[in-house]
């Protein structure tokens, strides 16, 4: 703005509270539009124009402020405001007839002219000509001179003047000058210091930012902003009815009952016992001098709202309507210094006047929609409207378009008129127990199941698998590094192996387990188990021999199927291993497939909350349900090259395994080299010309680093939530790939639940599920097993065709298999998983109900700390973690963006500290590569925490020459530590394979050699791995020199480096130019 002195010998009137913070929320380029409040008015009649202004000049008279003007004056702090003396009010009068077109152009010019503090009219009034007996009164007047209700009081004190109703002196309205005098006098009073302490008690330690109830579906990627679109809510007159007799049996107003009922609303929609919330409260209602008074009487009064779950609703009403009354004792000295952190709440509710239609002296006035819905301070506001009867006209909900879309804001509505019928019914019960579901949002929840209809090809996978060897004998259908099958060949070496083990005396209800590595071997021994009905269990070749056993043990297997390389393991143990090299063929013939649905297929063993794994027993008929409706849903029977790249000890590879096979399509078995090697990987799949894989994203993200990436049609990600930065990278990379999320438990028979993502989708987009596969069921339910409303956050819950039998020889938990409570003769699993529906239908997953925790009191969600660490650029992947002890709080890990990672965690603590509570800020930050894995491709959380403890124990020796101190570095960089010495152990230092490939990928961009991920593998410190590369070096010395080179550049300043780089174009250009 810019200043504009007033005289100093009338100085006016300090800005209230309010006033100020109107003026604060106008930004510098505010228009009219969203600087002023509007009121449209068709007038029908015979209007005289004239007399009209003499009405205005009337009330000029009556309300010297509504002219103010806005000023500094020496000697005073801030803008002051004063009357401006004018004594006619600025009417534009445009006799001639127009459109209705036409005005509304006119309208919106006015609206979107810039408004200048301080310059620019605080009045626009123009009336308009639409008809002979037909006029348009467009009023606009600045929100810092008036209020809501001032329009319509300023409109009612026009039609009075007009039609002359003359006021008694008496009665003539109170001025806000006389109010903006009594208000610089009262906060200076003798109940001051009472009404400070008032405020700063009721708002102690209430944080806006973790007790505000933010709805789940909240846009966060855009500055706040103002609610600027409004919904209705319909009610029947039987409603308003109840709601009226509801309200007189409780003894408050119905005013009050619909904000108990909308804070409860959003109490339950975001989990919060105690909420932090805005009242904007008119207070004109409390001096009934102001009543009609035309200024900024309205106040936005911060209100913290406990929600006690088992307090009855009728008894918590009336606690709320004694905390509302002692706030309008305590009004005026309200400002937001005394609470900072609690003076700009978010969500709010409002009491308004509504606009009603008069008739009087010949002329009919009525309010017009003409003017659009004008922005509000509140992002969320629920806005109850009354009549002149103070009777219950409307019920609005106004919000910021910018966060929140359509669909959301009217399931919020709905939920809220679903929440008003619950405490009609019975306004005695408890908070938590008021139902918010109504019964149309049940039935769209209840309908993402499918229909359950019966596979139209019942033959199980055995039966299938084999008879492809009938119809294309020739096709090929496995290869791996060694060897390539047809369905033919496979199906004969298939039967050569089930012969020797019917031989071995195995059969059904046999369990072989098998400890081979991926390949053809291990795909063999699976199908040959399957055809002479007899089941696998998988075990994974790296873990430790301890554990096998242990499993082993449990599931009672009869035989221990392994290669070569891992059969003297097991020569001196109890349980009998054989290579499939030494299961003898044998003569007999083998009886026809006669898979049952109920016979087991394979054994999962997984981690077990007391420590002891449990054996997952998967059966033919989920496997067959899975296979037929992932190949329909996931197009697996377009796919003619799928890539096999998963451990076999996790079913998320079996997507690929018997997607392929089931179809009829060629699997590709990639070897672990291939899996642990950027370039190698992207020669598999281009080799192989595959054209499907299914894969955990961040194994995937960390075998995109390399120069020469690719990427097949298909692409299926499950196993962990899947970072939007690594979407784009896909985009990038190929931007017709059909990228699907994938998720299900092994419970559950290793998906229920796909979703195709949009590759330039909202982050949101990547962690939605909205696709249930058939004969499945899916819900989210909360504590008391009831649908849980869109937003509400609960439990996933699985159910149909697909849930396994059970637990190999232990007892389930009553808790983790539970009796549906749609249909009690169906079982439910308990996944843990924590979820929200969306408004749209769709399941948006919400981390693990054990990723929640304490502390100092406080209930923290972790990927609520790891959601502000994403809005950071830099950063690509974060995981938010308790220590191992409660003492050492939080730890954070992160991973930044290729070429990011300078000032990464400068700049996260700073983002933090900006962003979060104290409570909330992770003690320990650290800047990793790549997260360290389990066998099945999660995140490995324990190594982890052990890493973090690691972190400050380095014992340092420095590097001694410059291919020493390049590795160094760059193994620093990879393990998230300031340093690392050459006598090191990188795996001791929290390194793992999928760092592997991120050093191999950097070592060959940076010195220009070719290594292999071995060699890492086998020398782990920076002197050995020095001395490794320096033996295989092409030419003595030519490392050193080539790394002396890297660290000069990285010391140069990006000027420097611009320079060189021309420099180098250059002489390019001149050699170029001889050449030619």
């Amino acid at each position: 703005m810019n200043e504009v002195m007033m005289d100093a010998q009338d100085p006016g009137f300090a800005l209230t509270p309010e006033q100020q913070a109107l003026l604060e929320q106008l930004s510098n380029t505010a228009t009219c539009g969203e600087a002023l409040r509007w009121l449209s008015v068709i007038i029908e009649g015979d209007l005289d124009p004239q007399r009209l202004q003499a009405a205005f000049d009337t009330l000029l008279v009556q309300q010297p402020m509504l002219l103010a003007r806005l000023g500094k004056v020496a000697g005073f702090h801030g803008l002051r405001q004063a009357a401006s003396g004018v004594g006619r009010f600025p009417l534009t009068i445009r006799a001639g007839e127009q459109r209705a077109e036409e005005i509304q152009a006119q309208i919106g010019e006015s609206m979107g002219r810039a408004f200048v503090i301080g310059e620019s009219a605080s009045v626009e009034a123009v009336l308009y000509r639409l008809a002979p007996q037909q006029w348009q009164l467009l009023l606009g007047v600045a929100r810092y001179s008036a209020d809501a209700l001032s329009l319509n009081l300023l409109l009612e004190q026009v039609q009075h003047a007009y039609t002359g109703d003359q006021t008694e002196e008496n009665e003539a309205p109170g001025e806000f000058a006389q109010y903006l005098e009594w208000r610089s006098e009262v906060v200076l009073d003798e109940d001051a210091g009472t009404a400070r302490a008032y405020w700063q008690q009721q708002l102690q330690g209430v944080q806006a930012d973790i007790a505000t109830p933010w709805l789940a579906a909240r846009r966060t990627s855009v500055k706040r902003t103002a609610a600027d679109t409004h919904l209705s809510l319909s009610l029947q007159p039987t409603q308003r009815q109840a709601l009226k007799a509801l309200a007189e049996q409780l003894g408050q107003p119905v005013a009050t009952l619909l904000q108990g009922a909308w804070w409860l609303l959003l109490g339950r929609l975001s989990g919060l016992e105690q909420v932090l919330v805005g009242v904007r409260h008119d207070s004109r209602i409390d001096y009934e001098y102001f009543a009609n008074a035309v200024g900024v009487f309205e106040k936005t009064l911060p209100l913290s709202v406990a929600l006690p779950v088992s307090a009855r609703f009728s008894d918590w009403l009336v606690e709320l309507a004694t905390r509302l009354d002692e706030q309008r004792t305590w009004q005026e000295y309200w400002t937001a210094e005394l609470a900072p952190d609690a003076a700009r709440p978010a969500y709010g509710f409002s009491l308004a006047q509504v606009g009603r239609v008069d008739s009087r002296g010949g002329l009919r006035w009525s309010p017009s929609a003409a003017v659009r819905v004008q922005p509000d301070a509140f992002e969320l506001l629920l806005q109850v409207q009354l009549n002149d009867a103070q009777q219950l006209a409307a019920v609005d909900l106004l919000y910021a378009s910018s966060r929140y879309s359509p669909a959301t804001a009217g399931v919020v509505l709905e939920q809220f008129g679903a929440l008003l019928d619950s405490i009609i019914a019975a306004p005695d019960t408890a908070l938590a127990q008021l139902s918010l579901l109504g019964r149309a949002e049940e039935q769209r929840l209840l309908a993402i199941n499918p229909s359950i209809q019966t596979l139209a090809d019942s033959r199980y996978l055995p039966q299938r698998i084999a008879d492809w060897a009938t119809r294309t004998p020739d096709a090929v259908a496995l290869t791996d590094t060694r060897e390539q099958l047809s369905y033919g060949q496979l199906q004969g070496r298939v039967d050569d192996v089930a012969q020797g083990l019917k031989a071995l005396g195995l059969g059904e209800g046999s369990i072989v387990a098998l400890a081979l590595p991926r390949s053809a071997d291990l795909v063999i021994a699976m199908l040959a188990s399957w055809r002479i009905g007899a089941a696998y269990l998988p075990l994974d070749v790296h873990w430790p021999q301890a554990r096998q056993a242990l499993m082993l043990e449990q599931a009672g297997a009869a035989l221990l199927l392994t290669d070569a390389t891992h059969l003297p393991a097991w020569q001196d143990q109890m349980h009998k291993a054989l290579t499939l090299a030494e299961v003898g063929q044998s003569a007999a013939p083998l009886p026809a497939i006669a898979t049952s649905g109920n016979d087991i297929a394979y054994v999962l063993f997984t981690s077990g909350s007391t420590g002891m794994p449990k054996g997952v027993v998967i059966e033919h008929q989920q496997l067959l349900n899975y296979t037929a409706q992932a190949s329909q849903a996931l197009g697996l029977d377009q796919c003619k090259n799928v890539g096999f790249s998963s451990t076999v000890a996790a079913d998320l590879g079996n997507t690929a395994l018997f997607g392929a096979l089931f179809n009829g399509a060629t699997l590709h078995v990639a070897s672990d080299e291939q899996m642990q090697d950027g370039a190698l990987f992207a020669e598999y799949l281009q080799q192989r010309q595959i054209d499907c894989l299914k894969i955990v994203p961040s194994h995937l993200a960390a075998l995109l680093d390399g120069e020469r990436s690719s990427l097949p049609r298909t692409l299926v990600l499950g196993g962990e939530p899947i970072a939007p930065t690594l979407i784009e990278r896909i985009a990038r990379l190929r931007n017709d790939c059909r990228v699907f999320n994938h998720y299900g438990p092994t419970e559950a028979t290793v998906g229920v639940m796909i979703h195709p993502l949009d590759l330039h989708g909202t982050a949101s987009d990547s962690s939605a599920l909205t696709q249930v596969l058939g004969n499945n069921q899916v819900y989210v339910l909360d504590a008391e097993l009831r649908l849980a409303p869109a937003g509400v956050l609960g439990e996933l819950y699985l159910g149909g065709a697909q849930l396994c039998r059970g637990y190999l020889n232990v007892e389930a938990d009553e808790q983790t298999f539970i009796q549906s409570p749609f249909d009690p003769a169906q079982r439910l699993y308990r996944s843990g998983d924590l979820a929200r529906y969306r408004a749209d239908g769709a399941i948006q997953l919400h981390g693990r109900r054990d990723q929640q925790v304490k502390v100092r009191g406080f209930r923290i969600e972790l990927t609520e700390i790891e959601a502000e660490l994403l809005r950071l650029p830099q950063v690509a992947e974060a995981l938010v973690l308790p220590a191992a002890s409660a003492e050492q709080g939080l730890l954070a890990f992160v991973v930044a963006q290729q070429g990011m990672s300078a000032g990464l965690l400068d700049a996260a603590r700073a983002e933090l500290g900006a962003r979060l509570p104290s409570v909330m800020v992770p003690q320990h930050l650290q800047l990793i590569e790549r997260f360290p894995r389990l066998a099945n491709g999660k995140i490995d959380r324990k190594s982890l925490q052990q890493l973090a403890g690691a972190a400050a124990d380095d014992e340092y020796a420095a590097p001694r020459d410059a291919l020493e101190q390049l590795l160094a570095t760059r193994m620093a960089q990879l393990l998230g530590l300031e340093r690392l010495g050459i006598d090191r152990d990188f795996f001791a230092a929290g390194g793992h394979s999928l760092l592997v490939i991120k050093l191999v990928a950097g070592i060959r961009k940076l010195l220009q050699c070719e290594v292999h991920p071995g060699l890492v593998f086998d020398h782990p410190t920076v002197a050995s791995l020095a001395l490794a590369l320096r033996a295989v070096e092409s030419a003595p010395g030519q490392l050193e020199k080539i790394a002396q080179v890297r660290l000069r550049m990285d010391a140069m300043s990006p000027e420097e480096k611009a320079r060189l780089a021309e420099q180098a174009r250059q002489l390019q250009a001149a050699k170029a130019a001889q050449t030619s």
